[in-house]
């Protein structure tokens, strides 16, 4: 007895949910809005989201009139009436909040759905026409190969809405003319995606693959071309981690008996002069090249120092000081081999 209560009762449940009057109980007038809202230039392709969401519900016969409102004795009467509010809300909440003040909030949600259609769609003729010239106009620009394609989808879609195409008189998709006009549609597709990419980036991979378009579908295409931008996306960002290459100019370090600081306190044990200590005593490490003796004239070494000859000092109170010259050629004009672009002399 309980089996047979609880079967009938699982019975009635499913009857109600599939009937066109259900509504759930988390149901309210702002939950459902399709992927886009109607912003007045996007009809088409707003309405058939919103047809396809009401035909989950069960809901399309309240737009198209195949479920006419009752008489006001009907038993239905009052759930239909719950069930249209509720569709009117739908399709308000599904407009964009600038277009809402301007669209007219009638009792009935057929005569709402017509009313937007006739404001908001055009006429097949002329929409045909914009769909073709905006497929012509429509190039990658620096944008993703995968935003670009999704573009291009967006307007084939709506295209095909207007455009059915050919039809064999068979009615089957299965057919060989069938299968040829596709075939045909298929290339014209790929040649449009093919033709709208950028050339600086794709320009070669666009002419292999047009050279074999015959043996290739859009997915094909669509599939080597992402691939491609994927190698230039890895190479360009191995280039910009790598360091830069510069040129550096060698620069001789001085000794520490080249640089030192006099000092009237400090005394060498080494010479036993004063003014500087051991580690810094010329007569130990060397003279500098710039070192000159005032009172004999001339320079002095020794140990690891390098004297001049005394012909080349200077006259004056620069005379402790001389520059060290090389005799080069003229290479302003040379190439340097190991580095590109630059002459010797740079």
């Amino acid at each position: 007895m309980n089996i047979t209560s609880s079967a009938t009762e699982h019975s009635v449940t499913e009857k109600s949910m599939t009937s066109p009057y259900y509504l759930h109980p988390s149901d309210n007038t702002s939950q459902m809005q399709p992927p886009i809202l109607l912003n007045g230039e996007n009809y088409e392709r707003w309405s058939k989201l919103m047809l396809n969401s009401l035909r989950a519900k069960r809901k399309i016969g309240f737009l198209d009139g195949s479920i006419p409102q009752p008489s006001r004795d009907s038993v239905d009467a009052e759930k239909w009436d719950m069930v249209n509010s509720m569709i009117i809300g739908w399709i308000y909440s599904s407009i964009e909040p600038r277009l809402r003040s301007s669209v007219s909030l009638v009792q009935n949600a057929k005569l709402m759905w017509g009313s937007l259609k006739r404001r908001f769609s055009v006429s097949d003729g002329t929409r045909d026409h914009q769909l073709r010239s905006d497929l012509v106009a429509c190039k990658q620009e620096g944008q993703t190969v995968e935003h670009y394609f999704g573009h291009l989808k967006v307007l084939w879609d709506d295209l095909a809405d207007f455009d059915a195409g050919f039809e064999c008189c068979c009615r089957t998709s299965t057919c060989a003319a069938m299968i040829k006009y596709e075939q045909h549609r298929e290339k014209i597709r790929v040649h449009q995606f093919l033709m709208g990419l950028d050339s600086t980036r794709f320009g070669t991979s666009r002419s292999n693959l047009l050279s074999r378009v015959d043996d290739l579908n859009l997915d094909m295409v669509y599939s080597q071309i992402v691939q491609e931008e994927r190698h230039l996306n890895a190479t360009r960002s191995k280039e910009e981690q790598s360091p830069p290459v510069g040129l550096s100019a060698a620069v001789s370090t001085p000794t520490a008996a080249a640089v030192r600081v006099n000092n009237k306190n400090m005394k060498c044990t080494h010479c036993g002069k004063s003014g500087h200590e051991v580690a810094s005593c010329f007569q130990l490490h060397g003279y500098p090249d710039c070192w000159v003796d005032n009172n004999k004239g001339k320079a002095r070494g020794g140990g690891r120092g390098h004297g001049f000859d005394n012909s080349n000092r200077g006259r004056g109170r620069g005379s402790g000081f001389r520059a060290n010259t090389m005799q080069v050629a003229d290479t302003s004009n040379v190439t340097s081999p190991g580095v590109p672009n630059f002459t010797l002399e740079q």
